[in-house]
């Protein structure tokens, strides 16, 4: 299950158990649009591509899906995971996606043809989630091996893996201008790498339970962190 604010802050997508996606009126409370097909079976994450104008999702039918948010028609099916797909995200210009699966890959796709550019191998277990940096060279996927791992997307290649936390590794993303990374554990941990050389530069406590979601704000001056035990905290990126 997920949701998703639209770019244009009025419409929110939410995806269910049951496969169905459907788009809301935030000051209405009342859903607008249901999403032509379902996913057989349920979806594990939404996202709005930046121009607002289409929907990825990604499902435990193991595969991610494209949808047109006007119409609600759907534009592309990527098959290729053998396992339940977890996550699924945009790059910045909407041109490619990447996925993250129970099989252990993480995949590179072409939206215009709906084929494989690269798939990244290495994770010893599911990969949690998959992220793009914001130039696009790069992406970072959470691990349930208890590692992130960072990757070239021009050839697919691994060329570091973060290592430090004790239990699956939730969530992963860059600062916005790609030199950081901050990381999210089911050891209810938050950590802050240097991209350059996978180096741990902070180590953050203070949740209880697993952190579910990381993210750092537009300027890369706080990092944002949702757990399980129901909270969020803003976090300083320096000491």
């Amino acid at each position: 299950a997920g949701v998703a604010y639209a770019p244009n802050g009025r419409d929110v997508a939410t995806a269910g158990w049951d496969g169905a996606v459907k788009i809301w009126d935030v000051a209405a409370g009342r859903a607008i649009r249901k999403l032509q097909g379902n996913h057989s079976g349920a979806i594990n994450s939404i996202a709005y591509s930046r121009d607002g104008r289409r929907l990825l999702t990604a499902g435990n039918d193991r595969t991610a899906r494209l949808w047109d948010v006007a119409t609600g028609e759907e534009l592309a099916s990527f098959k290729g995971h053998a396992q339940r797909v977890l996550h699924a995200s945009f790059d910045a210009d909407g041109k490619r996606i990447v996925t993250a699966s129970a099989d252990g890959t993480a995949r590179i796709w072409d939206v215009a043809t709906g084929k494989t550019l690269q798939e990244l191998v290495g994770h010893g277990r599911a990969v949690l989630s998959a992220d793009f940096s914001r130039d696009g060279k790069h992406v970072i996927t959470a691990g349930a091996d208890d590692t992130a791992r960072l990757w070239t997307t021009a050839d697919g290649k691994m060329f570091e893996t973060l290592s430090g936390h004790t239990a699956p590794v939730t969530s992963a993303s860059f600062s916005a201008d790609g030199l950081r990374a901050v990381t999210g554990s089911r050891d209810s941990g938050v950590k802050l790498w240097d991209v350059t050389n996978g180096k741990e530069l902070l180590s953050l406590k203070g949740h209880t339970s697993e952190v579910n979601v990381v993210r750092f704000s537009p300027t890369g001056g706080t990092i944002l962190s949702a757990g399980a035990d129901g909270t969020a905290i803003l976090w300083p990126t320096t000491p």
